[in-house]
C-alpha cells in the first residue's frame, strides 16, 4: 500500500496496464488479434502467413532467380523474423517478415518482396546478429585477387547498408595464406564483434577468429593484431560455432581430423572479463529510482510506447540528466543493451 500511495493516479493505471500486457509487449505479442488462441502444441500457427498458398503457417519465397539457401533466423524483439542465407546468383540475401508472417515492406530494397542483398559475396552458411541498437550484422567470404577473406556488413533496421562501419558498411580481413571463411559470430557485451571459421595456410586449414570494434576496426588487444589462428592436427580443422561465457572467454568448436576421422574439438580463449555495465534502475540519471519517474518511463517502455510519448506529462528533477527521449533510449541501448526502435 505504500509503493501505491506513492505513485500518481494515471502512474498507477499504467502500473496496473503494464502487470496485465508486460508479458505481451516485451515478447513482441501485442500485434496478435485479441481473440487469438492457443492451439495444440506442435501444430502449424493459423496466424503465420494467413492467407498463404501453402495454408496458414507455411510460406514459400522466392529471392533470388534459382536457388536460395537460408543458414541462420532470429526473432526480433518486436516480433518480426529476420531470415538471411546464401542466394548463389546473388550473393548474401536476406528477407524480414512482420509478426503475422507477411513481408516488411520498410526493410531493404521497395516493392513486393523486399530483400537485402550483398553481391559478388560467397558464403554458403552466413552468420546473422542482431545488435541493442535494431541495427544487424552478415557474415561473408570476400574474394580479392588472390583468396578469400572475411568480411562482415552491418546494416541499419530498415536493412538498408549502414555506411559508418568499417569502410563504407563492410569490413574485410585476411587472416590465412589462402581461403578464409567465417562460419560463426557472436557480439560482446561491450559491443565488439567476435567472427570465426575455417582459415587455409596454403597446406591445409585450421581455427581462426578475428576480432573487431563496434566500428568495424579490427581490436588489436584480440590475439595478434585482432586475429587468431589455432591449429589441432596436420589435416584440415575447421570452427562451426562460437560462444561466449560469462567472464569473457571465447570458445570455438568444430572438426578436425584424430587418425582416420573427423572428431569434435574445442578451444578456449583467454581475456579480461567484459566492464562493468553502468545499467540501472535510474533512468533519468538524478542518481535516485523514483516511481513518478524512473518506474513510470520504463514501464511505458515495456508496454510498447515509444517516441516523446514516453515521458510525456513526467515532472523531472532538477538535476536529472537524461529527460528526452532521445537521452533515454541512447542511455538503455548503449548502457543496457536494449534493443529499442528509434
Amino acid at each position: 500500500m505504500i509503493a501505491v500511495a506513492a505513485l500518481s493516479v494515471r502512474a498507477f493505471a499504467e502500473y496496473v496496464a503494464c502487470a496485465l500486457r508486460v508479458f505481451c509487449a516485451v515478447c513482441g505479442l501485442a500485434a496478435i488479434p485479441a481473440h487469438a488462441t492457443a492451439g495444440q502444441p506442435g501444430t502449424l500457427d493459423p496466424f503465420w502467413a494467413n492467407g498463404s498458398a501453402l495454408g496458414s503457417g507455411k510460406l514459400i519465397t522466392a529471392v533470388g532467380p534459382r536457388h536460395d539457401r537460408p543458414s541462420s533466423m532470429l526473432a526480433q524483439p518486436d516480433g518480426r523474423v529476420l531470415v538471411a542465407g546464401f542466394c548463389p546468383d546473388i550473393g548474401l540475401c536476406a528477407t524480414r517478415y512482420n509478426i503475422d508472417g507477411t513481408f516488411d515492406a520498410n526493410f531493404g530494397n521497395a516493392g513486393s518482396l523486399p530483400q537485402v542483398f550483398v553481391p559478388n559475396v560467397a558464403n554458403v552458411s552466413p552468420s546473422l546478429a542482431l545488435l541493442p541498437d535494431g541495427k544487424f550484422l552478415l557474415t561473408g567470404t570476400c574474394a580479392d585477387l588472390e583468396d578469400n577473406d572475411f568480411c562482415v556488413f552491418r546494416f541499419n533496421a530498415d536493412g538498408n547498408i549502414d555506411a559508418t562501419f568499417g569502410a563504407s558498411g563492410s569490413t574485410s580481413t585476411p587472416i590465412g595464406s589462402a581461403d578464409d571463411r567465417p562460419r560463426a559470430m557472436r557480439v560482446q557485451p561491450d559491443g565488439k564483434i567476435v567472427v570465426a571459421g575455417t582459415c587455409n595456410n596454403g597446406v591445409d586449414s585450421d581455427f581462426c577468429a578475428a576480432r573487431y570494434l563496434p566500428n568495424g576496426g579490427l581490436g588489436a588487444s584480440f590475439g595478434s593484431g585482432g586475429k587468431v589462428v589455432t591449429a589441432f592436427s596436420i589435416r584440415d580443422d575447421g570452427v562451426n560455432a562460437a560462444t561466449l561465457q560469462p567472464d569473457g572467454k571465447l570458445l570455438l568448436a568444430g572438426f578436425c581430423r584424430s587418425g582416420s576421422f573427423d572428431k569434435f574439438c574445442v578451444a578456449r580463449y583467454d581475456r579480461s572479463p567484459f566492464p562493468a555495465p553502468a545499467c540501472s534502475l535510474d533512468i533519468d540519471g538524478d542518481t535516485q529510482v523514483r516511481a513518478s519517474t524512473d518506474s513510470l518511463i520504463h514501464a511505458r517502455i515495456a508496454l510498447g510506447i515509444r517516441g516523446d510519448a514516453v515521458v510525456a506529462g513526467i515532472t523531472f528533477p532538477i538535476n536529472t540528466q537524461r529527460k528526452t527521449w532521445t537521452q533515454i533510449r541512447g542511455h538503455l541501448v548503449s548502457t543496457c543493451g536494449m534493443v529499442l526502435s528509434p
